[in-house]
């Protein structure tokens, strides 16, 4: 499993959240999460592993090097669900974290098009 987490030039959104975090399985099924604080990522973890079927759980996560992926909560949590590693990218080299940095790159540009498109204001970029 790979996950990033996004901002979107610090707009939160009309239901207060600011951040949005990605996360892609091995069958490249998606899964996002819209939400307040980078401290809450725990919180969204347990909540994502817990509704991941038990033959599809990763025993590998994947992220980019940010410091909000070495808390040890996160890292209790992972170990609550069998997760045995956790990878991290060299620091500045997204490209090993491939897939899941394309994806939040693509939904990043698809959110500006649609608000430009559709003149909404930038706090709609996410429905909560």
């Amino acid at each position: 499993m790979s996950f990033d987490l996004f901002d979107m030039s610090k707009i939160t959104t009309i239901g207060g959240n600011r951040y949005c975090s990605v996360f892609i399985d091995n069958g490249r099924y998606a899964t996002a999460v819209v939400h307040v604080t980078k401290d809450e990522i725990p919180e969204i973890f347990d909540r994502v592993l817990s509704q991941t079927p038990e033959c599809q759980k990763p025993t590998i996560v994947k992220s980019d090097n940010a410091p909000e992926y070495h808390m040890q909560q996160l890292r209790e949590v992972l170990k609550k669900h069998n997760v045995e590693g956790q990878l991290h990218s060299n620091e500045h080299q997204q490209s090993q974290n491939g897939r899941v940095e394309k994806l939040v790159d693509s939904i990043g540009r698809k959110i500006r098009g649609m608000l430009l498109q559709s003149q909404m204001p930038p706090e709609f970029w996410a429905r909560q």
